[in-house]
């Protein structure tokens, strides 16, 4: 019923928008021409957030090849006590723990203290 409320509300605004946003972590394109009812124009960003730098650092290499399953926000005590909020961030939980101090750096107090929010149970 939410999901077909949230569909009825938005659909008039989502077909006279003038642009669309949208994200991926992961896209694939075929080769070829685009279809003749396509977009009269298309932009891609390509955003990197510092990950070429973690790329090439093999400890910050392992953090990125997560898929965000969330299997270990189960299991984690710290995420439990605290919740996601608490880790001022998109990424909560373990990994968010390890990425965001990457991807952010360590200027702010919360960023700093996110890789000590581990009970070391390797979650």
């Amino acid at each position: 019923e939410l999901a077909e409320a949230a569909r009825l509300h938005l659909r008039e605004k989502f077909l006279r928008a003038k642009v669309g946003i949208s994200g991926a972590n992961f896209m694939v394109a075929e080769t070829g021409t685009t279809d003749d009812d396509g977009p009269s124009a298309f932009h891609l960003v390509l955003l990197d957030n510092g990950r070429t730098d973690d790329i090439a650092d093999d400890i910050g290499r392992q953090a990125l090849r997560c898929i965000r399953c969330s299997a270990c926000l189960n299991v984690c005590l710290v995420y439990e006590r605290a919740g996601g909020h608490a880790y001022g961030s998109v990424h909560p939980g373990p990994i968010g723990a390890i990425l965001t101090p990457q991807l952010r750096g360590t200027a702010s107090e919360i960023d700093a203290s996110l890789p000590y929010a581990s009970s070391l149970c390797g979650a």
